[in-house]
């Protein structure tokens, strides 16, 4: 299993309509196969924001990038930025749920 993390900075004021305008865009996520989950962790102190998603494989990660680039390109979401997300990728060694 594979994660990516994608942290951005939001504009001051605007993290709500980020959220907002992030759960609208959520639908489209079906399309990607190797997705498991995703959650959008938000600091309203600091105006952060982490998409957190986890894929079965690396290549269905992969192939859910196009998504993701189109995404924060959408000039809904590249107005709500204040610098570049950063995007990291990494292997999930261990998983643990407390209810399955």
């Amino acid at each position: 299993m594979y994660a990516r993390l994608t942290t951005a900075q939001i504009q001051p004021g605007k993290l709500d309509e980020f959220i907002r305008i992030f759960d609208s865009l959520t639908p489209q996520l079906k399309d990607v196969k190797a997705l498991v989950s995703m959650r959008l962790l938000c600091d309203h102190t600091a105006n952060t924001a982490i998409a957190e998603s986890l894929y079965e494989t690396l290549a269905g990660m992969e192939a859910g990038t196009p998504l993701l680039q189109q995404t924060l390109a959408n000039p809904s979401v590249a107005a709500l930025l204040a610098g570049p997300p950063v995007i990291a990728v990494y292997e999930v060694a261990a998983r643990w749920t407390a209810h399955p």
